[in-house]
């Protein structure tokens, strides 16, 4: 299951209905520190711009050992971080239980299911301690276009009159 529920809301755009519906089912946006672990090499070219945008916007990143290493390359700054197995520091789960990580976007190579994976893991920790969790590349390049946009107080409550055709 990829969802846990529905919520729909009306935008003069779609980061502002994004927005809105993000924060309606109880997402938080990410204050400072944001976690990328992305499995394919495909969805990491996808997520660069993004990336570099989180970076523009003042976040920072931290990354798994691979997705840190493909940032590198591209000269985008981030912090590696050792997975959950790994019984290493600075670890995951030690930050994510610290709350270090204000959002984790956790893209895996399959959606398949994973039971005893460390994406799965890192997954599992994030939900068990509040984090918000982002699993879809396209749900996290709208999110980030989205804040990139907008902050809580540009969002406005309208007529159903109100909004364009």
């Amino acid at each position: 299951m990829a969802s846990t529920g529905e919520v729909a809301c009306f935008g003069d755009d779609l980061e502002e209905a994004f927005l809105k519906g993000f924060i309606a089912v109880g997402g938080k946006l990410p204050k400072k520190n944001i976690l990328l672990s992305v499995g394919r090499t495909e969805d990491k070219l996808d997520m660069l711009p993004t990336a570099k945008k989180l970076v523009q916007m003042g976040y920072n990143l931290f990354a798994t050992k691979n997705t840190s290493e493909f940032l590198n390359q591209y000269g985008i700054k981030n912090t590696m971080l050792h997975k959950v197995s790994v019984k290493k520091t600075p670890n995951i789960a030690g930050h994510l239980d610290d709350r270090k990580i204000d959002m984790a976007i956790v893209i895996p190579t399959s959606y398949a299911q994973e039971e005893e994976s460390d994406g799965y893991f890192i997954r599992r920790k994030a939900i068990d301690r509040g984090v918000p969790l982002i699993t879809n590349v396209q749900v996290a390049k709208t999110l980030i276009r989205s804040i990139e946009k907008y902050s809580v107080d540009d969002l406005r409550i309208k007529d159903w009159g109100e909004y364009r055709n």
